[in-house]
């Protein structure tokens, strides 16, 4: 166990010097990401000024199975299509056994019962302001009790959220004192 741990950051770490580094971290759909990135209008600046890159390979290696395939290509149809879907599978043959239509259902906001507190940054062009603040808008009023939280840094993104030195006193600190003020 312990040689697979040292393995996996020798690899994380030689795969952080050999990847080529793009400007752009987000884009629309997975074919973007395979080519010149900094020159396709599909994908978005997000300076990473802000991670700390000394800890980036733990946090690479703890969260590298913390999504899927479907959830990536979920989040990205989102941005490309501008609805609220549930996962479009490709056909309408695999809509039609996943959801009994060969249409793609919307979300049904209406349905949701737990009251939530979304949290965004001015900087997050994978789940931007005015989108947070769209569904905030569109959100029944019994799960939609409290205002926005907006990191206003400049530089904090989407990958800050895990990774930025500051996150603790920028998204952690004003949550705890949220949680800790609603009773």
């Amino acid at each position: 166990m312990k040689r697979i741990t040292i393995l996996s950051v020798f690899i994380a770490l030689i795969s952080l010097l050999l990847i080529p580094r793009s400007k752009n971290n987000v884009c629309k759909s997975f074919s973007d990401y395979y080519g010149d990135r900094d020159k396709n209008e599909n994908c978005y600046y997000n300076p990473d000024t802000y991670m700390n890159v000394e800890t980036l390979p733990v946090t690479l290696l703890q969260n590298s199975d913390a999504t899927s395939y479907k959830t990536i290509s979920h989040g990205l149809q989102l941005v490309s299509k501008g609805n609220f879907d549930y996962l479009d599978y490709g056909s309408e043959e695999l809509n039609m056994a996943a959801y009994g239509s060969p249409e793609v259902p919307k979300h049904n906001l209406s349905r949701l019962s737990v009251p939530t507190y979304l949290v965004t940054a001015i900087n997050d062009m994978m789940i931007t302001v005015e989108d947070v603040k769209l569904l905030h808008e569109h959100l029944p009023k019994k799960v939609n009790p409290y205002d926005l939280y907006i990191v206003k840094h400049e530089a904090f993104n989407h990958d800050d959220f895990i990774a930025a030195r500051d996150v603790v006193p920028l998204v952690y600190n004003p949550l705890v004192n949220f949680i800790n003020n609603l009773s």
